[in-house]
């Protein structure tokens, strides 16, 4: 829902007339009046300038009529690779081929171009939690932390949660054969690049829920940005490494990781 910006007070004179007010002052300190800090004019202006700077700042940042912006990487942008087709790519990001045509202009035959940027719809929302969520209070319990750090890195928040289910059930105690851990299954040396280098040698423990959950976030915010906003390719790094999935030749292990991510999003995406 969009966000009104702030609303600044606008500063009125006490009295009759502020200026009138502001003489008053001045003369009163031109008597002698004994003053141990600044006059009574200089903290009158002081706080006319102030919240002159914060209102032109505010104006700057938010301009007229803003709202808070949607997620950084809220449209999911897909570049064709060799071989791709509209029903492979409709296949891939679970939505229908017609939906894919029309978020595109495409027509229902149209052949595709390795290196075409294709808009992906979201997928079609389920109205239903997965399976072993929806009554599980503790984990539900949950959903507040995904959504506080998939705001701090502009992630979105089904494109996360969704993707930690698929990994872990959103357990913090899992730890797979490889050492990954907790709620994201990060190994630590994802974690170490995450502390080191996106969070500038922060010490996030991935063994506390809240951290894992930051972590991967910050995670998301990285592959995305560096797989031009493809949720797709965001996955496909995830799952097999950044260096890995850039090259496009993903196998079949990797397309279904991220084709079942993708069927999960749908499951945490608010319904129509």
């Amino acid at each position: 829902m969009p966000r009104e910006g702030p609303r600044l007070s606008v500063l009125r004179p006490v009295g009759p007339s502020g200026t009138d007010d502001i003489d008053e002052l001045a003369e009163r300190d031109r008597r002698g009046a004994r003053r141990v800090g600044p006059s009574h004019v200089a903290v009158g202006v002081a706080a006319v300038v102030t919240v002159v700077l914060l209102g032109a700042l505010a104006w700057t940042k938010l301009g007229p009529g803003s709202s808070a912006a949607e997620p950084e990487h809220a449209t999911d942008v897909y570049t064709v690779r060799t071989g791709d087709t509209v029903a492979s790519v409709a296949a891939l990001h679970a939505v229908t081929p017609d939906a894919l045509t029309a978020a595109n202009d495409l027509a229902a035959d149209a052949t595709l171009t390795a290196g075409q940027r294709l808009t992906v719809p979201l997928p079609h929302p389920t109205g239903s939690l997965p399976s072993g969520l929806a009554g599980d209070d503790d984990l539900l319990a949950l959903r507040p932390t995904f959504e506080q750090w998939a705001d701090e890195y502009g992630v979105p928040v089904a494109l996360l949660e969704a993707d930690a289910w698929q990994e872990s059930g959103w357990d913090n105690d899992a730890v797979s054969s490889d050492g990954a851990i907790g709620i994201g299954q990060l190994l630590p040396s994802t974690v170490d690049y995450i502390n080191q280098t996106l969070l500038d040698g922060a010490d996030l423990d991935p063994h506390d829920p809240s951290d894992n959950i930051e972590l991967s976030a910050a995670y998301f915010d990285d592959l995305l940005t560096n797989a031009d906003e493809s949720w797709a390719a965001a996955l496909a790094g995830y799952f097999e490494g950044p260096t890995a999935a850039a090259d496009g030749e993903w196998d079949q292990a990797t397309t279904g990781y991220v084709t079942d991510a993708m069927t999960l999003v749908a499951d945490f995406l608010p319904a129509d």
